[in-house]
Order: structure tokens, then sequence, then C-alpha cells
């Protein structure tokens, strides 16, 4: 996979501190600068890696990034949770284009990456830290920006993929893509299903039921440009997912009947305009999105619940000088919990923020400097701020990086007011995270990176059993240490290496938190012929991890596991713009459980091409 480290950037501002040459800009940090004058550390999926294979589920491909673990046990069936540098789902901000995509609906605000196809995405950025003074509130663990594609060509680009694979899979997709003068626009569609296999290990089942499931992606992206100064953007996007679930894992989980619904629909409109009377850029957007599921376990009782999350900003960013520049925000932001399903006492807050951040670049110092104050309905005003300077060594081709953070999570509507189940006493969780990284360059024959990274999380908020009300529990430590090697042995042939380890504490228990494993290592050799065939074999280890045993309401230990896969491609580009996948997983056929009592998927393949017009 070609990764990249990046440090990162506004929404394609047009402002921009003065960059080399060689230097690529992404998307995350709100201000341009080049990463070798950042002291933030992101890990970016390019459009290249996004369109290497058939497997179009995001969360497979943000998995293999040093300090990520997705655990969705390799079936479309079951929420895929992921776990930032140890931080929970809650704790991690997702956003498309700006917009939230956590779910308010769901105890603790987090995100089933099983719901994100890559369809129409041009790339994603996992930005690790506390960052809740540029994003506010559930980014204890960092922020995972997806990026949609914007239409570049002036002629009309069309692509259509389609695949076929084990456990009944396929897939169809099209895209669609180009500009004008004044317009650039992208639509993409895809429908995904698979017949799947019983999510639950219930050997008292027989035959066991197969649990499938089924994914429709629909994207667009448009912005016109009514002068150079003056342009308009419209994001929109909408997933409609049917799963076929089980009651629980292990014996006696087995469920025919039950399907879990989704409908989510997520878009925004921005208008962004540059001064011509000092070098700053003003940007005012609104975004919103609305989340529906439908949880039909019959015949005991049917579930509904719906939520959704408007966000007005305006943002102002200033050029003071070739060096130096300032973001200046307010924000509004409107959660709303509407379940039919749910008795609340409350259905809605809001919460009004105001932030600022400075960033220094020198030729081999830089500093960022920033604050955020938020004062919501429920838990008043609390500040946040983080301090992040660096240093490059030129002569050495070595760059430190270190930051230092306070980070917030406020608790959900459904946390709170739930009659059931929520908890009107919860408290905000609070965090202090700092880290120290370095990066190192051979030439252009071997990059290194090392970082350790390190979180104290206040008023933790658990669901313990047998009532799952959440409650807050005393504190957690979470710390690390996140390496990546990339050998370039030529232009056509790479190896690239990474490794995480984590130690994370329950301070109250003195247990490792649930579903972290103490370690992962994904490595992965690719090669490229001239010809056009491409290979790529990959190896991915998992470490031990607890779990919650559901049949003994204990706590569990999981073994650590191993997966070898291997993908092939074959690239017709003289004649016919035409790939040609075949996607071999679990080569070994390893039988493993990343979540106790569920199964997960073995020896399997995906076969497919994608022709482009």
């Amino acid at each position: 996979m070609k990764t990249i480290i990046l440090i990162i950037t506004l929404f394609s501002s047009g402002i921009s501190i003065p960059l080399q040459a060689d230097t690529i800009v992404v998307t995350a940090d709100r201000i341009e600068a080049s990463s070798a004058d950042t002291a933030s550390t992101i890990f970016a999926i390019t459009e290249e890696t996004i369109r290497d294979g058939m497997n179009s589920n995001a969360g497979i491909k943000v998995g293999l990034l040093p300090g990520v673990y997705v655990s969705n046990s390799s079936t479309s069936t079951l929420p895929a949770t992921f776990f930032l540098r140890g931080t929970d789902s809650g704790q991690t901000l997702i956003l498309l284009d700006g917009i939230i995509m956590n779910d308010p609906s769901s105890p603790g605000h987090g995100f089933d990456f099983s719901t994100l196809s890559l369809a129409n995405i041009e790339r994603i950025e996992v930005l690790s830290g506390s960052q809740s003074v540029l994003y506010g509130s559930s980014a204890i663990g960092g922020v995972i920006n997806i990026i949609t594609k914007k239409g570049s060509a002036p002629i009309p680009r069309v692509q259509i993929t389609a695949g076929l694979g084990s456990f009944q899979k396929n897939m169809a997709a099209v895209q669609l893509s180009g500009a004008t003068t004044d317009w650039k626009y992208s639509f993409g569609l895809e429908n995904k299903s698979e017949e799947g296999f019983s999510a639950a290990a219930d050997t008292l089942a027989s035959p066991p039921d197969k649990d499938g499931s089924n994914l429709l992606t629909i994207s667009s992206a448009l912005t016109k440009s009514f002068s150079k100064k003056f342009k308009i953007d419209i994001t929109g996007r909408y997933t409609s997912q049917e799963n076929d679930i089980d009651e629980r894992g292990g014996d006696g989980g087995d469920n025919s009947s039950r399907t879990l619904s989704r409908r989510d629909s997520y878009g925004k409109v921005q208008l962004a305009k540059q001064w011509e009377i000092i070098p700053a850029e003003t940007a005012l957007s609104f975004s919103i999105s609305n989340h529906w599921k439908n949880d039909s376990d019959l015949p005991r009782f049917e579930s509904t619940y719906q939520g959704s999350i408007e966000k007005l900003e305006l943002q102002n960013n200033f050029l003071t000088s070739e060096k130096n520049s300032i973001i200046f925000g307010i924000e509004r932001l409107t959660e709303k919990n509407n379940s039919p399903s749910v008795d609340l006492e409350k259905d809605n807050a809001s919460t009004l923020s105001i932030f600022i951040n400075d960033h220094y670049q020198g030729e081999k110092k830089f500093l960022s400097i920033g604050a955020r104050s938020a004062t919501s309905d429920n838990f008043g005003t609390h500040q946040t701020y983080r301090l992040a300077p660096g240093y490059c060594f030129t002569n050495y081709d070595i760059i430190l990086r270190s930051s230092i953070a306070s980070g917030i999570r406020t608790p959900t509507l459904t946390d709170l007011y739930d009659e059931l189940y929520g908890n009107k006493n919860l408290r905000p969780e609070k965090s202090l995270s700092y880290d120290l990284g370095v990066e190192k360059k051979f030439k252009n024959f071997i990059t290194l990176t090392s970082t350790f990274f390190h979180i104290d999380i206040t008023d933790q908020i658990y669901y313990p059993p047998p009532s799952w009300r959440p409650i807050n529990g005393s504190k957690a430590k979470i710390s690390g240490w996140e390496n990546r090697a990339v050998i370039n042995f030529s232009p056509n042939f790479s190896w690239e290496n990474q490794f995480t380890r984590f130690y994370t504490h329950d301070m109250q228990t003195g247990n490792q938190l649930y579903r972290r494993p103490s370690m992962t290592f994904n490595s992965q050799l690719l090669y490229e012929a001239n010809s056009g065939l491409l290979g790529k074999l990959s190896y991915q280890l998992i470490g031990r991890r607890d779990d919650y045993d559901a049949e003994t309401n204990h706590r569990k230990g999981l073994p650590s596991f191993s997966l070898v896969n291997l993908h092939l491609a074959k690239k017709y580009h003289r004649k016919t713009n035409l790939d040609i996948f075949l996607q071999l997983d679990n080569l070994l056929d390893y039988h493993y459980q990343e979540i106790d009592g569920y199964n997960s998927a073995g020896r399997s393949f995906m076969a497919g091409l994608r022709w482009g017009i």
C-alpha cells in the first residue's frame, strides 16, 4: 500500500503558506503546510490505494494504518468498531468533507465503518492525537477525514467496476466525474451484497443460518466557481444497508429472522470567498447528517432509532506573513435524537464554540498553538488547548514532531436521557495527551517513522453489564509506540512494514481495556511490472486482546491471529483502460475470532474488472 505521511490543511483553501515544489497537500489540519513544517502526523490513503483492488470496504483499508485497529469479525453483518491509538469509536470524530458522520442516536456516539464504502472517495486521512481544539467534542483519539472525489478532467470520465466472489459476494459500481470552466462534478453509485455465513459461532444451530448483507451507496459532489475568488461547494451522500444479524455470539445466539436496516444521509453547502484587500479567506458552511435504523427483533420487540446533527460554521483564515497563518472560527452544533423506540426526557442539545489556531513555519522550526471555548446546553462552558512544536534537521533529513493537547467528549442524549438506560449524572470525558515522534529519510530509498504517544482519560464512560447503564469510571491510561518503515527497492518494487504496540489500562479495575490488541503488525510487498502486471502479498498479525464473554458474564482473553492475503492485477492501458483483479484473502484458511463468539471468514476470493471510458 502506498500510504503517505503528510500534514495537512483546510478544505482546499485558496490561502497557503508557500510550499516546496514537491510538496503534496491534503486536507485535515485546516491550514496548508508542508509535511516537513508541521508537528502533526497524518496517514493518508490515496486514490491510487483505494483503486488497487476489489475491496470497497473503507474499514479494512483504514485498519492497515499504524495506530488503528478495526474489529468487524470479517463479516459485513456486524458493526465495524475501530480503535484509534487505543481510544474507542466514540472518541474519534469521523468527517466526510467536514460533515460529522458519528451517529447521535447510538450510545457512545460511535460510527459503524461497515456502512462506509469507497464509492466516490478520493482519499482518507487519519489524524492521530487529540484534535478537540479544531474539531470539538469526540476527537480525543483523533479525526478520520474522508474526502469526496472532485472532478478535474475537461472530458467526462466514466468508470465501471464489477466483481463476484466467495459467500456469493457481488458488487457493481459506476463513477462519473468531470469539469468545465466554472463547474466541477462527480457522482458515484455502488451496490454490494453477499449471502455470507452465520455471524454467531453457534454450535447448537443445526444448520446455522447464513447472515447476508446488502449496501447501497450514492454519492455526489458539485463545485460552482462564480469567479477566481468566490465559489460554492455542495456535497451529498446516502447509504442504505440491510443486515441479517444474530441475537449474540456463541451457543444459542443464532437467529434466522432478525434484520438490522439502516439509512444514513449526509449533506453540506459551503460558500468560500477570498478577499482582495487582505490575504484572507472566509468560508460559511451548513451541514447535516441524518441516521435511521430499525432492528426487527421479532417476535420480542421491534426498535427504531433516529438522530441528526446540524452544524453551522463560519471560518476565517488569515495569512499574516509568509511564515505565519491564523485560523479563527465560530460554530453552532445541534444534536437531535427523535427515536420513536426510546423515551427521552430531552431530545436535543446545542453547543456554541469559538476556536483559534496559530501556525508558524520557519526555515527549521514550526509551531502550532490553539484553543477552543465551547458552551453547551447540558454542561456549561469548557476549554481545550493544543501546543505542537517541531524541528527539522535539514542536513540529516530528520524531522522531530511533538504535541500536547487536552480533549473532551460530551455524553450523547441517549446516554443522558434514556428513561431506561440513561444517566443524567454523567460528566463529560476529559483527556490530556502527548506524543513525540521522529522521521528519518535515507534519500528516496528508506523512510522510517517512530512515534510514542500517551493519553490520560478522566471520567471515562463505561457500560457495565448486566444493566449496561452508562457510568463515569475513574481513569483510563493509554500509551503506545507507532512505527513505520518503507523501503523502495525500485520505482516498481517496495516493501512496507507497520508495527504498533498498545498498553491500555482501566485504572479502576487494573484490567486492559476491552478489544484493544496488545500489538498490530502489517507487512506488504508490492511489485508492478512494466507490462502492467501487479502483485501484492500482505501479512497481518493481531495480538492478544480481552473481550466480554456474554455466556459467562466474565472477561475473556482472545488469542492472537495472523492472516496472509494476495492481490493480483493486470492493467491493459495501451488500447483500452481496463484492469482485471483477483483478490485472495486468508490464504492459509486460518480460523479465528475477532470478536468473542462470532465467526470470521475463512479462505475466500474476489475477482472482477474495472473499465474506464
